[in-house]
């Protein structure tokens, strides 16, 4: 019976736990996160060209 019991109470604060987590998710948005473009200049290319970094949130 202890066995049992000590399940049934592992597998209520699984679902508790779980619950929770996905309500969580629900209210708070996952945080935007940065990506960064990098080109960088080219020594052999005919004309100079500047290095530009765009930094876009992700999707």
């Amino acid at each position: 019976m202890r066995v049992l019991a000590r399940v049934g109470a592992v597998g209520v604060a699984v679902l508790v736990v779980g619950c929770s987590v996905s309500h969580e998710t629900v209210r708070a948005p996952a945080p935007a996160t940065q990506r960064t473009t990098t080109v960088y200049n080219d020594p052999y290319a005919p004309t100079q060209t500047t290095t530009t970094t765009v930094t876009t949130p992700a999707r």
